[in-house]
């Protein structure tokens, strides 16, 4: 009961520390682990449980369970910092004197071009063949890296953002 109701508590304190479940819980199915693997060790060895092996277990459980905030609050910081890099998109994504040339090819794809897309807006890009439509498209979803100039979202270089975030905030069609 006296176990019951310290787990209940752990997980009430974590919750409103860092106003999430995910963290808590996350917490509360390591700590088993970190048990079980001790217990295991213990038996393995054919070592005998005594004091000094209880107070290692509460070691172990206070460990896992630090291993465990550190892990999944790391974790929601990074998300955080990468999500606040693009914010509003009020802007759509201008390229500003972008130049591209495939690998092994003197010849550049794409040379100085400047273009504003506003947000939210659809856009056709039409042209004959060879005349970079498809570059276009691929530094936009940033399948390649300009040469030089940039492509920007709400003012953030595209290189600074992660495929994670870009991959929600454009949707192409071919």
């Amino acid at each position: 009961m006296l176990l019951a109701a310290s787990v209940l508590i752990v997980f009430l304190v974590l919750a409103a520390l860092y106003e999430s479940w995910s963290i808590p819980l996350a917490v509360l199915l390591i700590a088993p682990l970190g048990v079980f693997g001790a217990v295991l060790a213990v038996l393995a060895r054919g070592w005998r449980t005594m004091s000094f092996f209880n107070v290692g277990l509460i070691t172990i459980i206070g460990l896992s369970a630090k291993n465990a905030i550190l892990l999944v609050a790391s974790a929601r910081h990074w998300r955080e910092q990468e999500a606040g890099l693009v914010t509003s998109g009020a802007e759509g994504p201008p390229l500003e004197a972008v130049r591209f040339a495939y690998d092994g090819d003197g010849q550049p794809a794409i040379n100085d071009i400047n273009l504003v897309i506003p947000a939210g807006s659809h856009v056709a890009i039409v042209g004959p063949t060879g005349s970079g439509k498809t570059t276009l498209g691929y530094l936009l979803a940033r399948l390649y890296d300009v040469d030089s100039g940039a492509i920007r979202f709400d003012g953030v270089d595209l290189r600074n953002l992660g495929f994670d975030t870009l991959s929600q905030m454009q949707r192409m069609k071919s």
